[in-house]
């Protein structure tokens, strides 16, 4: 097994560490819901706060919390491109392909500049269609399908 599996008692507090911080912040953001932000550049930083946890979470293999955070960040700031390709890149790792590349799309409709998301939904769309490729030739023809008499 080696070194980077292992669980040590560092990485387990980090790990519930991170998890005691991300539910606090969370638990504050869902307080503030409905009221008045302060300023612009408080839901940037909120934005940027709850990309570092979606990232956080994925690096952990927890997905959907990964995802839960990016949706909020998208609901705070739907033009930060940023936080649609960390979606995408997400349903990437979960293998949701389709869903990945809506969401790589969605950064460039924001961000037409954004390189990172430009080489994201370039590689998304090799592999769908290398999957696709490798469905039409693993299909076995009608005609070898066994039937029930």
């Amino acid at each position: 097994m080696s070194k980077s599996n292992t669980l040590r008692p560092s990485n387990v507090m980090f790990s519930i560490t991170m998890t005691v911080l991300l539910v606090s912040y969370v638990l504050f953001l869902s307080s503030c819901k409905g009221k008045p932000v302060e300023g612009a550049k408080d839901i940037v930083g909120d934005v940027k706060l709850l990309n570092k946890m979606g990232e956080v979470q994925g690096r952990t293999g927890n997905f959907d919390k990964a995802i839960e955070l990016f949706n909020q960040a998208v609901e705070l700031d739907p033009n930060y491109a940023e936080s649609y390709n960390n979606l995408g890149f997400t349903y990437y790792k979960k293998g949701k392909y389709k869903r990945a590349e809506q969401f790589f799309s969605k950064a460039l409709e924001i961000d037409p500049n954004f390189d990172k998301a430009k080489s994201n939904l370039n590689t998304i769309r090799n592999v769908i269609r290398r999957s696709e490729s490798f469905e039409k030739e693993t299909k076995p023809p009608v005609s070898t399908v066994p039937t029930t008499s």
